[in-house]
């Protein structure tokens, strides 16, 4: 499986008033698509999201890629951040 097939677009704000980070993720698996809700966490967290929405989702219970840990699937998808300025674009 080719990693360009296995890509993570991640949207991420920063709640100025509160100091908070939010962010969402969508994950593109050859050709399937889910999405998480907006979810705290600042630096690296939306790995951690992609991680347990890959692993909790009911469709890939059999899928052969599943992965035993956090760091091989971090190795094996591509990220793409983009910063959002409001929690409208964020929730998009």
């Amino acid at each position: 499986m080719n990693k360009n097939n296995r890509i993570c677009i991640v949207k991420q704000w920063l709640d100025k008033v509160n100091g908070n980070t939010y962010h969402k993720v969508k994950l593109f698996l050859n050709g399937e698509i889910l999405e998480s809700d907006y979810t705290y966490g600042y630096g690296n967290q939306y790995e951690q999201t992609a991680y347990n929405l890959f692993n909790t989702n009911e469709s890939w219970k059999n899928n052969p890629f599943r992965y035993a840990n956090i760091n091989t699937f971090r190795d094996t998808i591509h990220f793409e951040v983009i910063q959002v300025n409001t929690k409208k674009e964020l929730k998009k």
